[in-house]
């Protein structure tokens, strides 16, 4: 019986280190995975930080691009690339119209010849006109040349009569205003028809007809055409 209880005891004492050597290799494994599963863990936090900053780099670069295009437009019209607007047609109020500016530069040109055509016709028509002021005592001479000249072609203005009180003139003048181009050709060809000389006017030639391009005939005496 000793032997028995000796035996079971040994028994026993096996059994027990039995169970506690099991106990020790079950409790090590959770603990091994554990630590596998944190590492794990641990390695897809750092992958998905270094992504998001990745990520985050890449917003803040598309950012800045966007914002110096918007700029860029709001300070040139159009963005890099864009030639949507036409810069170089010209047309800086209508780009969709390209000779928008070309028409309008002709219509400006058209405008200014039309107005110089005017008014080189109205000076002519001027220059065609002829006052005629009688200076001396021979009754209605001015009615009497002027009736001439205006059945020769000529354009009568003023007719009548400058008296002594008003100037004393020696020869038949006829004036002309210095200012008009071609007007004191004028004034010559006709001093030569009625045999005086051409000046420019002067205090001479009566308000009325002191007219720009007009020509002014002060008569002395008789004339023969």
């Amino acid at each position: 019986r000793a032997g028995a209880g000796t035996v079971s005891s040994s028994a026993a004492t096996g059994s027990g280190a039995a169970l506690a050597g099991g106990a020790t290799a079950v409790s090590s494994v959770p603990k091994r995975g554990l630590a596998m599963i944190l590492i794990a863990v641990a390695i897809l936090l750092g992958l998905w930080g270094v992504y998001a900053m990745t990520q985050s780099g890449k917003d803040d670069g598309d950012t800045a691009v966007q914002e110096q295009q918007n700029q860029q437009q709001d300070q040139g019209g159009r963005t890099p690339g864009d030639k949507s607007r036409y810069p170089n047609t010209g047309s800086p109020t209508n780009p969709a119209n390209p000779t928008e500016g070309a028409n309008q530069d002709g219509a400006d040109k058209k405008e200014a010849a039309d107005n110089n055509a005017a008014n080189k016709e109205r000076m002519t028509a001027e220059n065609e006109t002829v006052n005629v002021f009688n200076n001396s005592t021979v009754p209605n001479l001015a009615a009497d040349v002027s009736g001439a000249l205006e059945g020769q072609g000529a354009r009568i203005g003023e007719v009548g009569n400058i008296t002594e009180a008003q100037a004393v003139l020696t020869e038949n003048t006829v004036f002309f205003d210095p200012a008009t181009p071609g007007a004191e050709e004028r004034a010559k060809a006709l001093a030569e028809r009625v045999g005086g000389v051409a000046k420019p006017n002067d205090g001479t030639v009566p308000e009325n007809a002191a007219n720009p391009g007009s020509l002014t005939l002060v008569l002395t005496g008789p004339v023969s055409f």
